[in-house]
């Protein structure tokens, strides 16, 4: 299964576009549409990127976290919609926090309705050692929770 284009005009909307490289939440240096930028991209001094580069970085960062969920839910049936809303939270938290997830688990064992709560549960940040509800995370993890139940989604 592949992100719809519904789902991906919501994801690049809720990712935003950045063509100079910045420090995310989690203090990862972030360019483009939330292409988290690897060692051997992490040049002196950073660089702007064009719209162009960030789709196709885009593109491949999506493409890995489709090919880990549909290999991990081949056995799963998912709507588009739900698929949707799963990259779109992969996207966002990563595949290694999303296979240790309670989320996981939950959609696993088929337990459907579990999932907007779960999908909820990531919406904290941590400051200064504190663990504080995002607003931005709020708002994303609400669209998500709404695309997963199937509801309209024109607004974040």
């Amino acid at each position: 299964m592949k992100l719809s284009n519904r789902g991906i005009a919501l994801l690049k909307k809720l990712e935003g576009f950045r063509a100079e490289p910045y420090r995310d939440a989690g203090g990862h240096l972030t360019v483009g549409y939330g292409h988290k930028m690897r060692s051997h991209e992490k040049k002196e001094p950073y660089t702007s990127i064009t719209l162009e580069a960030a789709h196709t970085l885009f593109l491949l960062d999506l493409g890995t976290v489709e090919e880990a969920l549909t290999k991990d839910t081949d056995f799963v049936p998912l709507t588009q919609r739900q698929f949707d809303a799963l990259v779109i939270f992969i996207f966002n938290v990563g595949i290694t926090a999303y296979r240790a997830s309670t989320l996981r688990k939950c959609l696993l064992a088929k337990e459907y309705a579990k999932v907007p709560g779960e999908l909820m549960r990531w919406r904290y940040i941590t400051t200064s050692g504190v663990k504080v509800v995002s607003k931005g995370l709020a708002l994303r993890r609400a669209a998500e929770a709404k695309l997963w139940r199937g509801e309209a989604n024109e607004s974040v």
